[in-house]
């Protein structure tokens, strides 16, 4: 299926995730023209966006709304459901923290370097994002 969105490693080179609307994720290490899929997990629905953390968090945002964490070199993902209604995009911040933005729910909330508890800074900003980028001290879509 089309590949929804492709990331580089923000600490490996030549490490990059892939996500696509056939519910895969892959993770490749290119090198030069040569690449290899180090890693694949297959999910039971779309995956809209992925966002490496600073310390080699991978956060893989699924069509239902849900979020797939997945801590430095682990395979099997934590799941996080309801975090949004449906669509969602997601970044990093350097300190470690999650933006996730709602794309039907039009709210951006910031999660703590845990990702345990969100909390919602703006509503009505996000009608229609499909991406967002974090630079230190600002969220940008």
């Amino acid at each position: 299926g089309p590949v929804t969105s492709v990331v580089w490693s923000p600490n490996e080179p030549g490490i990059l995730v892939s996500a696509s609307s056939d519910n895969l994720l892959c993770v490749w290490e290119i090198d030069g023209s040569d690449y290899v899929q180090v890693m694949n997990s297959r999910f039971d629905q779309s995956l809209n966006s992925v966002a490496w953390g600073p310390d080699g968090q991978l956060a893989a945002c699924l069509w239902d709304g849900s979020i797939a964490l997945f801590a430095s070199g682990e395979t099997k993902p934590t799941i996080k459901p309801n975090v949004h209604e449906g669509s969602m995009v997601a970044a990093w911040t350097n300190d470690g923290r999650l933006v996730t933005g709602g794309v039907f729910d039009k709210t951006i909330k910031v999660w703590d370097s845990e990702v345990e508890t969100p909390k919602p800074i703006l509503r009505g900003a996000v009608s229609g994002s499909k991406c967002m980028s974090v630079w230190p001290g600002e969220v940008g879509f």
